[in-house]
């Protein structure tokens, strides 16, 4: 009997103020319509933190909460503070490092990225450092990423950038295909769509909207398509959609809005 294939890996990091446990229950839906194509890894992000909005009373407050950034920075201006940057991207990524080795998933590379909220951003900073290698011809741990799906994402990690001249934004801009949703009654909605606008190409990017706010698409139907969109970007086989314009203007210009571009719920 043939060995049984072992799946490609995905990294799966959760959002600020959760843990992995919250975030395999916010995924399970998604997960099950792609359990035939990855293997998923969660862990928890190194920076122990508060609980993050909602999720009390639903989780034990006695549980341990994490965050990808340190309490200690929670100022949106985080240069006018003297907060050193560079050293608490250090700090993420070898707590990023730790966490796998502890599990034994430190070794194979992995294919895909996922992340929501603060752990979008995590994934986007990972894909930015595969990016850059790309750029360069070099080789780095990252630089096996062939796509990132990235859920109501906030743009804290990408902070770490911000010593970046104009010119090195613009070399690179992430063009490894990503799914990126967004949900429309978001309070970071804006941070969201900022970090999509600054650190993305356009042409890589899948961007699914929804009436919805700071959570996965709930319904069965908008997580299927969903799925679909994650299958056909990690093949490569997506036909990319991309507008920079509100729901409601979208709808007004054209009235004929595929489910590819947007999900109702």
């Amino acid at each position: 009997m043939e060995p049984r294939r072992r799946l490609p890996k995905v990294l799966c990091l959760h959002g600020s103020g959760t843990n992995i446990d919250i975030f395999q229950i916010q995924s399970r839906k998604l997960r099950g319509h792609l359990k035939d194509q990855f293997r998923f890894v969660f862990i928890n992000a190194p920076f122990s933190s508060p609980p993050g909005p909602g999720v009390l009373p639903f989780f034990d407050s006695d549980d341990d909460f994490f965050a990808w950034i340190p309490q200690r920075r929670r100022s949106r201006k985080p240069l006018a503070r003297r907060i050193d940057l560079g050293k608490e991207e250090k700090e993420a990524n070898e707590g990023l490092k730790r966490a796998l080795l502890e599990i034994g998933e430190y070794d194979e590379p992995f294919v895909g990225v996922m992340g929501f909220s603060q752990g979008a951003g995590m994934a986007a900073s990972l894909l930015l450092l595969a990016q850059q290698a790309r750029n360069r011809g070099e080789t780095s741990y990252w630089s096996s990423l062939q796509f990132g799906a990235l859920f109501n994402g906030t743009s804290d990690c990408l902070e770490w950038q911000a010593h970046r001249s104009s010119k090195q934004y613009e070399e690179d801009m992430i063009r490894i295909p990503t799914v990126q949703v967004h949900g429309l009654m978001d309070p970071w909605l804006n941070s969201g769509r900022m970090m999509l606008d600054r650190f993305f190409d356009r042409n890589s990017v899948r961007l699914i909207e929804f009436n919805g706010a700071h959570h996965l698409i709930p319904d069965e139907d908008g997580t299927r398509r969903l799925a679909e969109a994650i299958k056909e970007v990690s093949s490569g086989a997506s036909k990319v959609k991309w507008w920079n314009t509100s729901v409601e203007s979208k709808i007004r210009d054209d009235p004929i809005v595929t489910i590819e571009e947007i999900v109702f719920v």
